[in-house]
């Protein structure tokens, strides 16, 4: 079975808990669970059974272990984690009624950001294996060039390589996203996933985006709405598949959820080989609908529980999600 291979950032999440009392004072109570978008994805296709390895760095510190520890447990080789003296990143998570989320990051000068190229254990990456990472990385050197060239070194070895951009702008130098370094990893991709407000930002309407990452040489390109349909855009038309219906309490992670739900039937395939498995599910229209209500299932479920990685579903909870909508 091919391995899927997460590129960028694990950090931790502090999760809203209700509140408690100290003293005279009411106070939110936040729970810390693991998180980090690409760090979700490979933890998604590992806890639907697949192979999954996270590349990247990960702090020395206490925080550290506890994210390694979650890798882990999740069934997430962390083979390709390096060690680095500076300290983990922290996003603080604000939810609405309605269950969305909103983020507040420390992540100056942290282990993800610190990384080297030369640590990173490119030649575990072979034929027909995958490689997904998304932009949170590209927002400042060294990671910026860490991340593009270990694309085009998965790309080169024969890795099918997925990108989802997951914009953040309060990542960016004065909150203002460069594009510049974003198409470059798009460029390099074969399946791009994004939601319909980022490629409104990065290319004016999802549209134009679609055609110019067609036009860079990408396969597919996934666009997600929140709680509406799926649609899956290319070279020869757009197919769409419903989002199904659920309670939402978290939002956090359902985007990973979704990538590693497209993701794990490609590695998955009996072909042996992720890109040509693309190619196949997305030269039949029932096959990429198929494909897209898989994924869609596996987003729909994260939504039900709070924290991003602690809620990603198992096969069989997806399964039977999929099951009851018929």
């Amino acid at each position: 079975m091919p391995t899927l291979h997460s590129l960028g950032e694990i950090l931790v999440d502090a999760v809203p808990a209700g509140t408690e009392t100290a003293g005279p004072f009411t106070l939110p109570r936040l729970t810390l669970v693991p998180g980090g978008a690409p760090a979700n994805v490979a933890a998604q296709v590992a806890r639907l059974g697949g192979k999954a390895r996270h590349l990247g760095g990960i702090s020395t510190d206490p925080w550290g272990a506890l994210l390694s520890d979650a890798l882990k447990t999740m069934g997430v080789d962390t083979s390709g984690l390096v060690s680095r003296p500076e300290p983990t990143a922290l996003a603080i998570v604000q939810l609405a009624p309605c269950g969305d989320r909103s983020f507040r990051f420390f992540r100056n000068n942290t282990a993800d950001l610190a990384v080297e190229l030369r640590q990173l254990d490119l030649a575990g990456i072979r034929a027909g294996d995958a490689i997904h990472t998304c932009s949170n990385t590209l927002v400042a050197e060294p990671a910026r060039s860490v991340t593009l060239d270990a694309l085009r070194e998965a790309r080169k070895r024969g890795a099918l390589v997925s990108v989802d951009p997951n914009l953040r702008p309060m990542l960016w130098a004065k909150d203002t996203v460069d594009p510049a370094p974003i198409w470059e990893s798009l460029a390099l991709a074969d399946l791009v996933k994004s939601g319909l407000d980022e490629a409104t930002v990065l290319a004016g309407s999802p549209e134009a985006y679609a055609k110019r990452c067609l036009d860079a040489g990408a396969l597919a390109v996934v666009f997600s709405d929140g709680p509406g349909a799926l649609r899956c855009v290319t070279a020869s038309g757009t197919v769409s598949a419903p989002t199904p219906k659920v309670s939402a309490v978290d939002t956090t992670g359902a985007g990973d959820s979704l990538c590693g739900g497209l993701l794990y039937p490609l590695i998955n395939d009996a072909c042996g080989d992720a890109k040509a498995a693309l190619r196949a599910i997305v030269a039949d229209p029932a096959k990429t609908r198929e494909w897209l209500a898989f994924a869609a299932a596996c987003g729909a479920l994260t939504v039900t529980k709070p924290g991003a990685m602690a809620a990603l579903p198992t096969l069989a909870e997806v399964k039977a999600l999929q099951g009851a909508a018929k």
